[in-house]
């Protein structure tokens, strides 16, 4: 069985970083994603994933890849979004669309700098790398690991991918707004439950599901109080 050292070793930081580029410089500003959509559909077949085009417009689909699972655990999604900020035509905010500052990408000493990189494709890069570790390292896990890559923001998260595959639980990977951005690198520990996931504790035992039911203390005490008024009313 392969360690999360073992997994995070095999992530080769170079090539991370080319394939950030590689697909930061396929420019996605909103409506143009479908050359990057269609990059990373096939970057998922010939990785091994099983990939699928979903919706919403023949030319402005989401993209899913999955790891699948043995089975007996929960499913958990990763989620970013394809598109870009700056758009390609004038606009009230950038004194020229058009120029390769705002539909580009490139490295400074230890620095990836871009739009893509920022907002969204940098994180993208992250989690499919990190996945494409944990399927070479011969690791299998209990439930699917999801990767969607989605158009429109929230709007193509919120009517397909995550429509197309319920997942127990998904994470949003986001990067600085800051234009400059250093390539964040991050890998699901099955061995520790996501505080960040609905303000969730730690879980006290590294055998509980990073995913189990939340007890009653670990719930906000205002959503408590609410129970309790509910409770008492019935």
């Amino acid at each position: 069985m392969a360690s999360t050292d073992d997994i995070v070793a095999r992530i080769d930081r170079e090539a991370l970083i080319r394939f950030a580029l590689e697909i930061c410089n396929i420019d996605s500003a909103v409506p143009h994603e479908a050359a990057v959509a269609e990059h990373i559909y096939q970057w998922m077949l010939r990785e091994g994933f099983t990939a699928r085009r979903i919706g919403l417009l023949p030319d402005r689909f989401n993209v899913m890849g999955v790891l699948p699972g043995t089975g007996g655990g929960h499913s958990l999604m990763f989620n970013g979004h394809l598109d870009t900020y700056a758009a390609r035509e004038r606009d009230l905010v950038h004194l020229d669309p058009a120029a390769a500052v705002y539909h580009s990408a490139w490295r400074e000493d230890d620095l990836l700098i871009g739009e893509g990189i920022a907002n969204d494709k940098g994180p993208i890069a992250a989690f499919l790398m990190a996945a494409k570790a944990i399927k070479d390292s011969g690791q299998r896990l209990k439930g699917d690991l999801v990767l969607t890559c989605v158009i429109a923001g929230r709007v193509g998260s919120q009517l397909d991918a995550s429509r197309a595959y319920r997942a127990r639980a998904r994470i949003l990977a986001r990067g600085s707004w800051s234009r400059m951005a250093a390539l964040p690198i991050t890998l699901w520990s099955p061995k520790a439950r996501a505080s960040a996931l609905r303000g969730s504790r730690p879980a006290s035992s590294g055998t509980r599901s990073p995913f189990a039911p939340r007890s009653r203390r670990s719930t906000p005490p205002i959503c408590q109080r609410a129970r309790r008024s509910r409770e008492a009313r019935t």
